[in-house]
């Protein structure tokens, strides 16, 4: 192969990589994890924490090129975690427009000693590139009596996921 081909055969390989078409595919993963980890909270032996997540994106009555919008939906997962690392298992969760889904957490399953300890909660949102579903999560972490379910702690937040967050490209 001559040095001339070698450098038209790169010149283009480059064009490829840094063109739009070319770059989404390697650039830009397919789906993405967005974390919101709460403050550690402390949880008494008479409480019980829990974790509520609501989506509030309305359903789209709006249709701009003649097919159906993509219903609202937030995929994701709830956990918890204490000094000495994640509590059990994650919970995964799917929610259409204004689901909730709540995962509790007794102090007695909490891995702690004593009569008090530390926790901290975890919500993790997961997006795709390829995915136009809103999504506009808005979730809490409380902590309240287990016997007379009295609130004691509310800690709240909320994350508004429309779409990836991607540069415009040619043709969208």
């Amino acid at each position: 192969m001559s040095f001339r081909r070698f450098l038209l055969i790169s010149a283009a390989a480059c064009c490829w990589a840094v063109s739009p078409v070319g770059a989404q595919s390697t650039i830009f993963p397919t789906s993405y994890t967005s974390d919101y980890v709460f403050p550690p909270v402390g949880l008494g032996s008479t409480e019980t924490a829990s974790i509520t997540v609501v989506n509030t994106a309305m359903a789209s009555s709006t249709v701009e090129t003649g097919t159906t919008p993509p219903a609202p939906s937030c995929t994701g997962t709830i956990s918890f975690s204490n000094a000495n690392g994640a509590i059990g298992m994650a919970t995964s969760f799917t929610l259409g427009s204004e689901q909730f889904k709540t995962v509790t957490l007794p102090f007695g399953s909490g891995g702690l000693s004593g009569n008090r300890g530390e926790i901290q909660g975890k919500v993790s949102l997961t997006s795709s590139t390829s995915s136009r579903a809103p999504c506009s999560l808005a979730f809490s972490l409380e902590t309240y009596d287990s016997s007379t379910f009295a609130t004691h702690l509310v800690l709240s937040n909320t994350l508004a996921v429309v779409g990836p967050v991607l540069p415009l490209l040619p043709g969208r």
